[in-house]
């Protein structure tokens, strides 16, 4: 698994990144990030945190929209 967390934690950076230069990829690459880790997080049997990345997808699709 750590071959995908270094992509979701990259993503999860980017994230950041572009959300203090107020740029529209922010919400694109939160999602990415989540992604990552909602897939991480099953296949770990960590079934609350998969859930939580769930809200925070939608999250995410609402700050797009």
């Amino acid at each position: 698994m750590l071959s995908l967390e270094i992509p979701a934690a990259i993503f999860t950076l980017l994230s950041v990144w572009y959300a203090t230069e107020r740029n529209i990829w922010s919400w694109l690459a939160g999602i990415c990030a989540v992604c990552l880790f909602a897939f991480i997080f099953y296949n770990t049997n960590l079934y609350a945190n998969f859930a939580l990345q769930g809200i925070f997808f939608i999250q995410g699709i609402a700050g797009i929209i």
